[in-house]
């Protein structure tokens, strides 16, 4: 479960903006349209033109990874591609957007052939095989990237069969779990063997890594009109991510705790967690997963922190980024165990049909809240029920809410009324309060207030802050009780 796909999550389970509501129109301007005159340009259908331009794209996508770049250099370099990127982001049009993906593509060769060249080991053994082997994950990840990016820009452009790139997609996908899977263990085995794998300081893997994420992330967001993020709220997007992974994870470790105390004693509880096998795993991976970890940090302590060679500082945020993953993936099961198991409750409610003679027919309800209800009756319903003038009384509670119906169908013990007119609105209230979560309901996500980064108290002493800063200059522009009174003396001047 990445962040972004729990915030997403989070969002729909709070009702929260996101998507469209948080992306702002393109810039128009004369950026704009002179790219769009350049691309229809006749310079382009003279001979030899577009095949030198082509072959001049190449060779600075060949040439560009082997130049050799200070640390320095090669922050600056970084710098200046992000600021081109930042600019051409904001304007609306496939050149800017395939500028961007050639932008995220050179500092991606880049960032692959450094890594390649001078962060493996030499020497062979256990080191370079596990180097290799998260170079190879990393290839993958972006070629994933690539591809979905190549399958828009293409279906942007033509409106053709894209059978071929689903196909290669879904040969990407084949290997997702065995990638998957070594990003988990490369950090853990790193920090147990004491394997540098990238054999570089953490600086100058930020000074490649960093252009080559970023730029990715802005080409990937570039492909989802309309609209975009701006800056701020694109970086406030990955904070909130973050925040809400954290919160989601304690949270859940909460209403674990709570569930089980509950049980303990007890007490009624709605859905037990780690019920099924694949909860348990994960519970099992996350109790490996922190026990390693803990004694790794048990056993070298700060020279993790304090290593020139090798990314072990990285390593450990890793393997507790990849913990708190399987904590959030073990969240959203349970929410969507537990959302499927009230639904099934709720979908068969006691009822009554009563008919236009005034005799009342016990039932349950199979499907609600399925406007086409289907009740099921306990003996067999007389022949025929009329069409018109039956009322369906569904109970919640010691709550009656009574309904207009209208025949649909019936078999010998199984009646199908239609729900319809100004009484479907009605309806849908009381599916919404029969759908709707208590205050019993275990928090295995994180609360409404979650995407809000600082803690409350924090807020609270801003809001403070900010009302002495304000009561203080109002007392500084309000004349003081001697001015009004020497003012009172000198009226008659």
């Amino acid at each position: 479960m990445t962040p972004q796909a729990l915030l997403q999550l989070w969002r729909a389970r709070w009702s929260k903006p996101e998507g469209l509501a948080l992306r702002i129109p393109y810039s128009q301007g004369r950026m704009v349209v002179w790219m769009q005159r350049l691309a229809q340009s006749q310079f382009w259908s003279l001979p030899g033109i577009a095949l030198v331009c082509g072959a001049s794209a190449l060779a600075l996508l060949l040439l560009a990874p082997e130049v050799e770049l200070s640390s320095n250099s090669q922050i600056v370099w970084g710098a200046l591609l992000l600021a081109g990127a930042i600019q051409a982001r904001r304007w609306e049009g496939l050149q800017f957007t395939l500028l961007l993906g050639g932008l995220s593509l050179v500092a991606a060769l880049r960032y692959f052939y450094w890594r390649m060249d001078s962060t493996l080991y030499p020497y062979g053994g256990v080191d370079l095989a596990l180097g290799l082997t998260l170079w190879a994950a990393e290839v993958y990840l972006f070629c994933m990237a690539a591809w979905a990016y190549a399958r828009r820009v293409l279906g942007a452009v033509s409106e053709g069969p894209d059978d071929f790139w689903t196909r290669g997609q879904q040969g990407l996908r084949f290997y997702a779990p065995l990638v998957r899977g070594f990003l988990y263990l490369l950090p853990l085995l790193a920090l147990l063997g004491s394997w540098p794998l990238v054999h570089t300081s953490v600086g100058l893997l930020l000074a490649y890594g960093v252009p080559h994420w970023v730029l990715g992330r802005f080409a990937q967001s570039g492909l989802r009109s309309p609209g975009r993020l701006t800056l701020l709220t694109f970086l406030r997007e990955h904070l909130v991510s973050v925040a809400v992974l954290y919160r989601t994870v304690v949270s859940f470790a909460t209403a674990v705790v709570l569930q089980t105390w509950r049980r303990r004693r007890g007490l009624k509880v709605i859905a037990p967690a780690l019920a099924d096998a694949t909860q348990r795993f994960y519970a099992l991976a996350v109790l490996i997963q922190s026990v390693l970890l803990m004694a790794v940090l048990w056993r070298d302590g700060t020279l993790l922190w304090q290593s020139e060679e090798g990314a072990y500082a990285v390593y450990a945020l890793w393997a507790v980024y990849n913990v708190l993953r399987l904590v959030a993936s073990m969240a959203v099961r349970q929410e969507a165990a537990m959302v499927q198991q009230v639904y099934a409750q709720c979908a068969s409610l006691p009822a009554t049909l009563r008919l236009p003679t005034g005799h009342l027919l016990a039932c349950k309800t199979e499907n609600f809240p399925s406007t086409l209800l289907t009740l099921k009756l306990p003996v067999s319903a007389p022949e025929p029920l009329p069409r018109e003038s039956l009322h369906v009384s569904i109970f919640k509670g010691y709550r009656e809410h009574v309904f207009p119906a209208r025949l649909h169908s019936q078999d010998a013990m199984q009646v199908v009324v239609a729900i319809e007119g100004s009484s479907a609105d009605a309806f849908q209230s009381l599916a919404r309060e029969v759908f709707s979560r208590d205050a019993n309901w275990p928090g295995w996500l994180a609360g409404p207030r979650a995407d809000i980064l600082l803690p409350r108290w924090v807020h609270h002493i801003a809001a403070l802050a900010e009302g002495a800063f304000y009561n203080l200059v109002v007392r500084i522009t309000t004349r003081s009780l001697w001015q009004r009174c020497r003012d009172w003396f000198q009226r008659g001047k």
